[in-house]
């Protein structure tokens, strides 16, 4: 006879269920690791890792704080069972490395690009002077006289992340420094046709280089001349204003351009 089959000798099979609330968060905020099991039995063993930031690492569930975004593996053990399973916890850093270039009076800043930010926000002291940019470069232009401290901040949808490092300077320059000579130079700079639809002729005594940046501060073009004439064909950019830094040497003019098609 055949032996019968003893439903005490089963053994359940162990299966896990693992997830993070939320999974998306800002640097320096909690999120809260959890765990479910299918066995219930005070037998059940679990271990989270890495252990770094982490709450009670024994335990289904859990409070984590990652500094970056990071992939979280809990080992669950019953008997002679043991399963794996992962979830990875998305963190919204803040902005690094900026750096800032003082040309006259104005600043140029740049910084490196944040992992799942869609733009970025640019603080000049306590005021906020760039609410948009997906650029990771920003030229505050014509800054008046004084200290500043520039900061960013990433940002995705409703996520703020904290501000950059800070970048300091002090602006100090001359208001009246300008000889007659540059004056006349300036006077001479000749711009047409503007408002343009397409091509613009720009005549001056001695061109050295030409940047044409949008009124966000973003370099749209730029060209070496070493002439006295030059023609920027600025049928590829979108309608609006622009201006154009003509630098001759000495002396650099800037001039608005309104674009229209």
């Amino acid at each position: 006879m055949l032996p019968l089959f003893s439903m005490a000798n089963a053994v359940e099979e162990l299966k896990v269920f693992v997830y993070a609330n939320p999974g998306f968060i800002v640097k320096g905020d909690t999120t809260t690791l959890i765990a479910t099991a299918s066995i219930d039995s005070p037998d059940v063993k679990y271990e989270w890792s890495p252990a770094d930031n982490l709450g009670d690492p024994y335990n289904s569930i859990t409070y984590a704080n990652p500094k970056t975004t990071t992939t979280y593996t809990l080992t669950v053990t019953y008997g002679s069972q043991v399963v794996s399973e992962s979830v990875e916890v998305k963190v919204l850093e803040n902005p690094r490395e900026l750096n800032l270039a003082l040309d006259g009076d104005d600043v140029s800043l740049n910084w490196t690009h944040v992992e799942y930010a869609t733009c970025y926000r640019v603080r000049r002291n306590d005021e906020t002077i760039v609410n948009y940019t997906t650029d990771t470069a920003f030229v505050d232009k014509d800054v008046p006289n004084g200290n500043y401290c520039y900061r960013v901040i990433a940002v995705r949808n409703a996520f703020i992340s904290p501000e950059s490092e800070h970048a300091c300077v002090d602006i100090e320059f001359e208001e009246n420094e300008e000889t007659s000579l540059d004056i006349n130079v300036k006077d001479n700079v000749m711009l047409y046709p503007n408002p343009v639809r397409d091509k613009i002729y720009i005549k001056a005594e001695y061109i050295d280089e030409i940047t044409v940046v949008n009124m966000m501060g973003q370099v749209v073009m730029k060209a070496d001349v070493d002439s006295d004439a030059m023609m920027l064909d600025m049928n590829h950019l979108d309608s609006g204003l622009y201006l154009m830094h003509i630098d001759m040497g000495k002396v650099v003019v800037t001039r608005k351009i309104n674009l229209i098609k």
